[in-house]
């Protein structure tokens, strides 16, 4: 849907989640802007949900490595993330 295939995939990975180990796909994204952040040349782990007959209530999960040399506030009772 984005422009990407898994025979783009650079590698598999497991990733452990609290149902389990599934295995993911790893791409290369050319460029991903979120929160006003943008990272180029970004590696990003893939769930072929759909595959799997699995229907999730969310698109993704940005890692704390995409926040890297930022600093930023995770403000639970707000529901804010406040980036400085």
């Amino acid at each position: 849907m984005l422009g990407y295939s898994v025979t783009d995939a650079i590698r598999m990975e497991r990733v452990k989640t609290g149902g389990g180990t599934v295995e993911t796909y790893v791409f290369v994204l050319k460029q991903l802007t979120c929160l006003g952040i943008t990272r180029t040349n970004i590696e990003v782990s893939a769930y072929d949900f759909f595959a799997f007959n699995i229907v999730a209530d969310f698109d993704g999960v940005l890692g704390l490595d995409f926040f890297e040399d930022v600093k930023f506030c995770i403000d639970l009772k707000q529901k804010e993330i406040n980036i400085q």
